[in-house]
């Protein structure tokens, strides 16, 4: 290394910390080629808590006479990579109590290994040693909580449900913390009772299950041992006993967050009569109970979730809905307890950015519209009994309202959205360990009466759903039926075609049989109908309705080392789906293959053939459009996550009649110090040759396409600077590209609803002057800079800087569109925000 390299690392070192980031991975920590022996089953562990004398001072040494005092455990397994064998390292777990909250204590000696030890934000899993406990403490094998701490003291929770499903959304205010040593580490667990739901008893048998991951051997080990080949989880755990006389826990606690936030924005960016720059000041208070120990009572006023990062910008070449995940921290708590085969509830709804209305001559816009405020919302979840889980959400948001300049000067507010209550009720039935029944019912009210009468639709859904699992849990079946009913307001115009007329109920059902355990072989078949007017878009997510879709895969697996691999999977898979008139929507056949190898570098592969089939959403009004058949191909590949520069890649092939679709992504994680993580992940997208919808003539009955020549070109940066475990920065951006480009126009007339369109009919035409030019380009750049501080437990600093930027761009007359990235330059189209946000949090 140069003289002025060496300066630049050490420089770096003294900014960020060296950690561990340079060491070496030691020799012998790849996977053996051989299996070891077939271990025999191990009846599950049990561990008894031991009362707490004295006071526990929180720092990861267990040092204190009760931790010596208390029982040991350490019938520890290694589950990956070398399955059933003996750890590498040795594992001890103690657990003490108090009447507010158990202590568990793991020592994790570690003589030959360096400890890697990294910094990065609460809830974000990086590459670091670390030790996680799952709690059950309802004791029926079917939920836990999570909780884990890496050896520099970064914590993480979420839950489990339905047995082996996870979620990582679940946050609770707990402490944890770790001493790193010579000889390993250690980590002290504090876990308040207030967190758990359990019921009252004089002495308490919980699940629980501890882990420990290895990062330089790649190794886990787990307490409760359970085979890589079980579909289980939760009810493999061992038990915590001991647990005596636990008095009720503190029945309230509250959070206060107050918000103040800057805004600047660009002429492109707002309305005419806009203000350049803006401030909003408000207040918020989160309150939380337990009315029973087991059950839990949130309730929010004038919440607000500023600091949540912006959605991944995507080129949506489909004519469906982009899907986009629940990120506000209200509403993912608890989320476990409304999930349901389909998705029924989707909280993204509420609060939802309406469209901007459209206005008359002469009239203009004042400003663009903004997301719905949420006034108020609640959510009660928990056990109303042993066997019985119920859930209740309820949240009300504001009328969203509009100015408009009329034509004589004046303004008027326009309503685009009326004041909505969101109610969700679930409940569910457990019988035994093999079984499950739920209901779930949602309604969704606006309260848009007026002397025009209502412009917009009640809507009502209500599902029953159900489980059956095999005592080992190999197999599994499960359906849910669902009905919806619109009220009130007009018809609901569809993308296919068929309105959604209002006091027409509607059904639709899926049904799953799967075995999803066992040694090799694993497989799936599915079949679900939606109804003609089927539609719960108003609080759920229905990408189409009126079709019958069937998915069968079957897969062979090997969980055993052989050749250069750990483990090795390859699955065939077909699906179908016609409309329920007839039109077919989808032929699929995939077979796709994939490995580990003993490097722990991770490959797959996979081929494809799609028939030609119709889309009956692609016009807008039902008319289907024919698509041409498509072959493609697959590939991906990740190298060791344990290096300090580890990268993936993903590409894709595809080629049809007349035209062809190249897409690659990829990212490569940078980790130069434990502090300090940097990724980088660009994307890029080429597709031509298929003829799309361009636009109806308003006179004719003719339908115009044109040939679609698509790009993108995007990059995503990422950084977390973890400065102590409860400071973090991150820094998240990206800039997306985009062109659509429309050529070789042809045309079709149609005369009758739900008519087929044949690639073979259509007929060379120009585009009438009526029609405005298709093509397009885009440009968009996303900035979010969040300082985090939790400053005591569970109180929290947010400094939050966003950039949103997606200039006007026009494609001039006779021009064709380009990834134009210098209209970024500047301040075209920019909205700029800083924010300060504090909660304190009493409880």
């Amino acid at each position: 290394m140069s003289i002025s390299a060496s300066v630049a690392m050490a420089s770096l070192a003294a900014l960020f910390g060296d950690g561990w980031a340079l060491i070496p991975i030691p020799p012998g920590t790849v996977a053996p080629t051989a299996p070891p022996p077939t271990p025999a089953p191990k009846p599950p562990p049990s561990l008894t808590a031991t009362r707490a004398s004295g006071a526990i001072t929180m720092d990861g040494k267990l040092s204190e006479a009760d931790w010596k005092r208390a029982v040991p455990s350490d019938t520890f397994t290694q589950q990956y990579p070398r399955e059933g064998a003996a750890p590498s390292h040795r594992t001890e777990v103690r657990v003490l109590y108090t009447d507010r909250a158990l202590y568990i204590g793991i020592d994790c000696p570690q003589a030959n290994t360096p400890v890697v030890a990294r910094l990065t934000r609460r809830d974000r899993v990086t590459t670091a040693d670390r030790v996680t406990v799952d709690i059950d403490s309802r004791g029926e094998g079917l939920t836990a909580f999570h909780f884990g701490v890496n050896a520099a003291g970064v914590l993480d929770d979420g839950i489990y449900f339905d047995e082996r499903n996870y979620s990582p959304d679940w946050d609770e205010n707990w402490q944890a913390a770790t001493d790193i040593r010579a000889d390993g580490w250690s980590a002290e667990f504090l876990i308040p009772f207030q967190v758990l739901r359990f019921t009252a008893a004089s002495e308490q048998r919980w699940g629980m299950q501890v882990q420990r991951y290895t990062e330089l051997e790649h190794e886990w080990d787990l307490w409760s041992w359970r085979p890589r080949s079980s579909p289980s989880f939760v009810s493999t755990f061992g038990t915590l006993h001991g647990l005596v006389a636990i008095p009720p826990p503190r029945p309230v606690e509250a959070r206060v967050s107050s918000l103040i936030r800057l805004r600047h924005r660009d002429a492109e960016a707002r309305g005419v009569l806009a203000p350049e720059t803006d401030v909003d000041m408000s207040v918020g208070v989160d309150a939380k109970t337990h009315p029973t120990q087991g059950t839990t009572l949130d309730l929010s006023v004038n919440p607000d979730f500023g600091q949540v990062e912006a959605d991944q910008v995507v080129l949506n070449l489909s004519n469906f809905e982009v899907f986009y995940p629940e990120k506000r921290p209200f509403f993912l708590e608890g989320i476990d307890t409304f999930s349901t085969p389909r998705q029924v509830l989707y909280t993204r709804r509420i609060g939802a950015r309406p469209a901007d209305p459209t206005v008359a001559t002469g009239e203009t816009l004042v400003d663009s519209t903004d997301p719905s405020r949420i006034w108020a919302a609640g959510k009660f979840v928990g056990a109303a009994t042993p066997r019985t889980s119920i859930g209740v959400l309820t949240a009300v948001a504001g009328r969203n309202t509009v100015g408009v300049r009329l034509p004589d000067g004046s303004t008027a507010e326009r309503t685009v959205a009326p004041l909505s209550i969101y109610n969700v009720v679930r409940a569910r039935r457990m019988f035994g360990r093999t079984g499950d029944l739920g209901v779930l019912a949602t309604a969704t009210n606006r309260l848009d009466r007026g002397p025009g009468g209502r412009t917009s639709n009640d809507a009502y859904v209500a599902a029953v759903d159900g489980r059956w699992r095999s005592p080992s849990a190999n197999y599994v079946v499960s359906g849910q039926l669902v009905g919806s009913l619109l009220a009130e307001g007009p018809a609901r115009a569809s993308r296919d075609g068929l309105a959604v007329q209002p006091g027409a109920p509607a059904l639709g059902a899926t049904v799953t049989a799967a075995k999803q355990g066992g040694a090799h072989w694993l497989g799936t078949l599915t079949q679900a109908v939606s109804g003609r007017g089927l539609d719960y878009n108003d609080l759920g997510y229905l990408d189409r309705k009126n079709d019958a879709f069937t998915y069968a895969d079957l897969t062979y697996r090997t969980l055993e080392p052989w050749w250069r691999t750990t483990d090795t999977s390859t699955t065939l898979a077909a699906s179908h789906r016609t409309a329920l008139d007839g039109i077919r929507l989808e032929d699929h056949l995939r077979l796709s293959t994939s490995f580990t190898f003993t490097s722990f570098w991770a490959a797959s592969a996979a081929a494809y053939l799609h028939a030609p089939y119709f889309d009956d959403r692609e016009t807008g009004d039902g008319t289907a459009l024919e698509r041409a058949g498509l072959v493609g191909v697959e590939a991906w590949m990740t190298t060791d996550p344990r290096r300090l520069f580890t990268a993936q890649m993903w590409i894709q092939g595809q080629r049809r009649a007349g035209g062809a679709q190249a897409q690659v992504s990829g990212s490569v994680v940078m980790r130069p110090f434990s502090r300090l993580e940097c990724e980088l992940a660009p994307a890029a997208l080429y597709t031509n040759g298929e003829p799309r919808f361009v636009a109806k003539d308003a006179g004719l009955p003719l339908y115009y396409f044109g040939r679609l020549e698509a790009r993108n070109l995007g990059v995503t940066v990422r950084m977390t600077v973890g400065l102590l475990p409860t400071l973090t920065l991150q820094l998240y951006s990206q800039i997306f590209l985009a062109t659509r480009r429309y050529s070789e126009f042809a045309q079709r007339s149609v005369t009758a609803t739900r008519e087929r369109v044949r690639l073979g009919d259509l007929q060379p035409a120009a585009l009438p002057a009526s029609v405005t030019d298709p093509n397009l380009e885009e440009a968009v750049l996303n900035v979010n800079a969040v300082l985090r501080w939790e400053y005591r437990l569970g109180s929290i600093v947010y400094l939050v800087y966003t950039r949103a930027q997606s200039p006007d761009l026009v494609v001039m007359p006779g021009s064709l569109p380009r990834l134009n990235a210098g209209s970024l330059g500047g301040n075209r189209g920019s909205t700029d925000v800083v924010m300060l946000k504090a909660s304190f949090w009493w409880g």
